[in-house]
C-alpha cells in the first residue's frame, strides 16, 4: 500500500485540525483533560488553536520582545579540556555578523547525584529553562554498516555507558528503526548494547543484501517482517521491553523543507543510478560512472546506507527537539555520510542546531585513505583516483561539518579507538557557560541565521551551535499542538505502521451516494497510554486521525478528533487486557478501498498507525 500521495493533502488537513504553530484561545491549559462518557467520547475536529494566517500582500511579521536566545558554549584549551574560568566581558556573540548584547551569563559544571525516581524530561516552551541542570541528554544512535572496525565502536559505547556516564544522565539507545525510551536505568541500556554487538552484524548483512538491488532505489524501502523480527529481539530482549520507532525509511521529520529536500535527493539519486544502465557509446555516462568510482552493487550499498543513515538522524532530532535544553546525538558511524550534494548536509546540520541538539561523531572504519582496501568506505571502492577521491573524504568532512555547526565533536582517525574519542566527548560535556540573548534584528522571516561566538582568550576552541531558523515568536509556541501535529503527519505520509501504540479494526463502506461514510470499529491497546486519575476514575485523551483512500488511492476522506477515554477502575482493568473500542466514521466522496488510522498519546509521546484494508461488497 502506497500513501505517499497523501502527503501534502494530510499535512494541510492535521495543520488545520490538530494545530496551529501561532497558538489563539486554548481552551484550557496545555494537556488539559476533557470530560468524557465511558468508554469513549470523541471531540470532533480536535483543534487545539488556531492558526494564524501571514499576511496577505507578503509582508513579514514584526515582534517586540521576543524570546531569549539561549546559547550552550563550551571551550577547549590547546589540549582538548575544558576552560572554566571565563567571565561574560570575555565572550562576543554575532547573529549574522551583527554584535548581540548578551543578557543571560552563566556556568555549570556536572557533579554525580544519585539518579532521580523518573528518567522524565521537561518539554521544550517559547520560553526555554535557564536554570542550571546537572544532567546530560545522550540518544545513541548506532548507524548503518559495520561499527566494531579497528576502532571498535560498539565497545566504546558500552565503556562509555557503563563508566562514563553520570548516574543522573538520561540515555536511550536507536538503531534501525528501533529505539528505546530514555531511561536513567543505565543497566537497561548495556543489555541492548550488549545484545546489538552480538547480533548485529547479521541483522546488517542482510539490510545490505535486500537493499543492494533496484527495487530499493524504486521505493521499496520498509525493512522486511523477518529482519524486523531480529531487529525487535535485540531491542526488546527476554523481558520483551518497551520500544518505539524512530527510524521509518523516510526523512523522520514533519519539516516541509525536509521532506523538500528528500525529493531533490531522490531525483540526484536516479540520475546517478541511471548512469549504470547507460549505452556503453554514451561517453559523458561513462565518465561520470569513473567520477563515481565503484560499481552498481557498491553504489547501491553505501547509497543505501547514508540515505537510511541521514532520514534516522532527522528521525533523532524530531525526537529530541521537543524536550527542553540542550540535547546530544552520539552518533557512531562506520565512515560516515555520503551524500550527493554539501547542501544536504547543512540542512541537516541547521535542522539540529534548530533544535539544540548537539551531534557528536564518532567513526569506527579506520583511517581513510583510497589505496587502502578493507578499511572504512574503501572497501567499497578500494581504487579510485581523480575526483572520486574526494568521495572517500567526503564522509569525514561531512561527520566535521554535523559537529562544527551544532557545538559537537567529530575526532575523525584523531584517536586509536572509539573509547577514547568518546571519553573527550564526556570530558567536555561536563562543563558548559550557557548565554542568552534578544535578537536586535526583529524581523521574523523563518531564515536561518548565522550565530558565531568569540572569546579574547588565545589559543582556545569554542563549541556552539551556528545558528537557528527565526520563526518562533513569543507566545507563538503551542507545545502539545507542535507535537501532535508533527507525529501525525510522519505517522500517518508513511505506508510503515507503527506499532508502538496496539491498533486493530475494521473498516466497510456505507451506502453509495450523498452522505456515504466509511465505518471503522477501532480497537487501542492502552497498555502504553498515560491515564491520570480524575474523581476516581482513570482517564486519558488522545488523538485520533483516520484517512480514506479510493481507487487509484486518490484521497476521499478524513476524520480527526480528540477521544477522551474515561474508565472506573474495575473497567480499566478489563480495557488492559481488552483494549478500548472506539468507533469512528469517515464521510467520503466515493468508495473506500484503504483508510489509513493514526493514534497519538501526547503525555508518553507514543504514536501508533494501522494501514487497513476496506473489504469489497
Amino acid at each position: 500500500m502506497r500513501l505517499n500521495v497523501l502527503l501534502l493533502l494530510i499535512g494541510l488537513a492535521l495543520a488545520a485540525s490538530v494545530c496551529g504553530l501561532v497558538a489563539q484561545g486554548r481552551q484550557g491549559p496545555p494537556g488539559a483533560r476533557g470530560r468524557g462518557t465511558e468508554p469513549a467520547q470523541g471531540r470532533q475536529g480536535g483543534a487545539r488553536g488556531r492558526a494564524e494566517a501571514p499576511p496577505s500582500d507578503g509582508t513579514q511579521v514584526f515582534r517586540v520582545g521576543t524570546t531569549l536566545i539561549p546559547l550552550d558554549v563550551r571551550v577547549l584549551d590547546k589540549k582538548g579540556r575544558p576552560v572554566t574560568d571565563l567571565l561574560q566581558s570575555e565572550f562576543t556573540v554575532y547573529e549574522n555578523n551583527v554584535p548581540q548584547q548578551i543578557r543571560h551569563f552563566s556556568s555549570q559544571t556536572l557533579t554525580p547525584e544519585p539518579p532521580p525516581a523518573t528518567a522524565l524530561l521537561p518539554r521544550r516552551s517559547d520560553q526555554p529553562i535557564f536554570e542550571p541542570r546537572n544532567y546530560r541528554v545522550f540518544l545513541i544512535y548506532l548507524g548503518r554498516g559495520e561499527l566494531r572496525g579497528p576502532s571498535n565502536g560498539v565497545d566504546g559505547l558500552l565503556h562509555f555507558v557503563k563508566e562514563r556516564l553520570l548516574p543522573q544522565d538520561r540515555v536511550a539507545i536507536f538503531a534501525w528503526n528501533r529505539a528505546t525510551d530514555f531511561t536513567v536505568d543505565h543497566e537497561t541500556a548495556v543489555a541492548v548494547l550488549e545484545r546489538f554487538k552480538a547480533g548485529f552484524r547479521g541483522v546488517e548483512r542482510n539490510l545490505a543484501e535486500y537493499f543492494r538491488t533496484p527495487a530499493w532505489m524504486y521505493g521499496n524501502r520498509q525493512i522486511p517482517r523477518d529482519i524486523q523480527v531480529t531487529i525487535d529481539q535485540i531491542f526488546r530482549g527476554p523481558e520483551n521491553a518497551p520500544t518505539r520507532t524512530l527510524g521509518i525509511g523516510e526523512v523522520g521529520s514533519s519539516d516541509t523543507e525536509a521532506r523538500l529536500g528528500r525529493a531533490q535527493q531522490e531525483r540526484d539519486l536516479r540520475d546517478q543510478f541511471d548512469l549504470f544502465s547507460a549505452p556503453s557509446a554514451d561517453r559523458i555516462a561513462a565518465g561520470n560512472r569513473q567520477v563515481l568510482g565503484v560499481g552498481i552493487d557498491e553504489f547501491l550499498t553505501y547509497t543505501a546506507q547514508s540515505m537510511q543513515d541521514q532520514a534516522n538522524l532527522y528521525a533523532g532530532i524530531e525526537y529530541l527537539k521537543h524536550l527542553d535544553g540542550e540535547k546530544h546525538l552520539l552518533m557512531v558511524t562506520e565512515a560516515g555520510l555520503r551524500l550527493s550534494r554539501w547542501e544536504y548536509d547543512r540542512d541537516l546540520a541547521r535542522t539540529a542546531a534548530d533544535a539544540r541538539v548537539v551531534i557528536d561523531v564518532v567513526r569506527t572504519g579506520g583511517t581513510v585513505s583510497p589505496t587502502t582496501a578493507g578499511l572504512a568506505e574503501n572497501r567499497y571502492a578500494p581504487a579510485v583516483s581523480g575526483f572520486a577521491v574526494m568521495g572517500t573524504l567526503q564522509p569525514a568532512v561531512s561527520s566535521r561539518m554535523l559537529a562544527d555547526m551544532t557545538g559537537g565533536r567529530s575526532d575523525a582517525n584523531r584517536f586509536t579507538s572509539a573509547s577514547k574519542a568518546i571519553d573527550a566527548i564526556d570530558d567536555v560535556s561536563r562543563f558548559q557557560y550557557l548565554l542568552g540573548y534578544y535578537p536586535s534584528n526583529q524581523r521574523f522571516d523563518g531564515r536561518f541565521r548565522t550565530i558565531t561566538v568569540h572569546v579574547t582568550r588565545k589559543d582556545v576552541q569554542v563549541l556552539a551551535r551556528r545558528g537557528y531558523y527565526a520563526s518562533d515568536l513569543e507566545g507563538s509556541f503551542d507545545q502539545q499542538g507542535v507535537m501532535t501535529y508533527s507525529r501525525m503527519v510522519m505517522a500517518a505520509t508513511t505506508d510503515t505502521e507503527m506499532p508502538d501504540i496496539g491498533i486493530t479494526a475494521t473498516a466497510a463502506n456505507g451506502q453509495a451516494g450523498p452522505g456515504s461514510v466509511v465505518t471503522l470499529g477501532l480497537t487501542i491497546d492502552v497498555s502504553r497510554i498515560r491515564f491520570e486519575a480524575v474523581n476516581g476514575r482513570r482517564s486519558s485523551s488522545i488523538e485520533v486521525a483516520a484517512f480514506a483512500l479510493g481507487k487509484k488511492q486518490a484521497p476521499i476522506g478524513e476524520v480527526h478528533q480528540n477521544v477522551t477515554l474515561t474508565f472506573t477502575e474495575s473497567r480499566y482493568a478489563e480495557v488492559l487486557k481488552t483494549g478500548a473500542p472506539v468507533p469512528l466514521t469517515i464521510p467520503v466522496s466515493a468508495p473506500a478501498e484503504w483508510v489509513k488510522v493514526v493514534v497519538y498519546d501526547y503525555l508518553t509521546d507514543l504514536t501508533g498507525s494501522r494501514n487497513v484494508k476496506v473489504p469489497k461488497p
